[in-house]
């Protein structure tokens, strides 16, 4: 089956006839219609002003299709159909022809899949950081109790009852303040010497009978010049 160009239509620059493969046509076709191209003198392409462009109608549209472009290509038609316009819209939704894109389909297009990778690592050693712990746990000391102290002088008589035995307290007392006075005068060399006395007549004694806070006394009498 074939259309050919309407009659009269001669100031178009379109091919006389174009191959048609559907049998529908138009009818009670108002006068604002243009026929284009007809079939047993019945429309098939009408077209109608509207705005600034105008809308054209077709009842096939096998003539846009690929093959057609390929096996019965009409270069002008197809130039005439689009005009000067830059954008062209196809629509074939009718067809069941949609496109539904998904986030799938969006990263495979945009080559995401990278960037899906390292959040996903991102993600699993934040997970990892959150429940186990980068560096070994501390170990809790247990506190010890505390113990109470006693006074200085107490700690002092404690430590010279475990270290000095108590028949030596009055002499090593003595070679300690004597240390202390290596330069002194006449006078207190001669106390020091009399401070020996007491401690040497005390160690000759008895010690039942000694009484070492008697000599202590005496010599701290002597040392202190009293």
């Amino acid at each position: 089956m074939r259309a050919s160009l309407a009659t009269g239509d001669t100031n178009r620059a379109l091919p006389e006839t174009l191959e048609w493969r559907s049998n529908t046509v138009f009818t009670n076709v108002a006068k604002a219609w243009v026929t284009v191209f007809e079939s047993d003198s019945r429309p098939v392409v009408i077209e109608r002003a509207m705005g600034n462009g105008s809308v054209l109608l077709a009842t096939d549209s096998w003539f846009l299709s690929n093959e057609a472009v390929l096996k019965h290509r009409n270069p002008a038609l197809l130039a005439w159909v689009v005009g000067s316009h830059r954008n062209i819209v196809f629509d074939e939704a009718h067809l069941g022809m949609v496109e539904q894109t998904g986030v799938a389909t969006l990263m495979r297009r945009y080559h995401l899949a990278g960037l899906l990778a390292v959040s996903l690592l991102l993600a699993g050693l934040f997970i990892w950081k959150n429940s186990f712990s980068l560096v070994p746990p501390l170990v809790e000391t247990q506190t010890m109790s505390a113990i109470a102290g006693k006074e200085s002088a107490a700690g002092f008589i404690n430590l010279l009852r475990r270290n000095i035995p108590a028949s030596k307290v009055l002499e090593m007392s003595l070679a300690e303040w004597k240390k202390s006075h290596l330069k002194g005068t006449e006078a207190q060399k001669l106390r020091i010497a009399r401070a020996e006395g007491v401690l040497q007549r005390g160690t000759t004694a008895h010690e039942n009978t000694r009484d070492p806070a008697a000599a202590y006394r005496e010599i701290a009498a002597i040392l202190k010049g009293t």
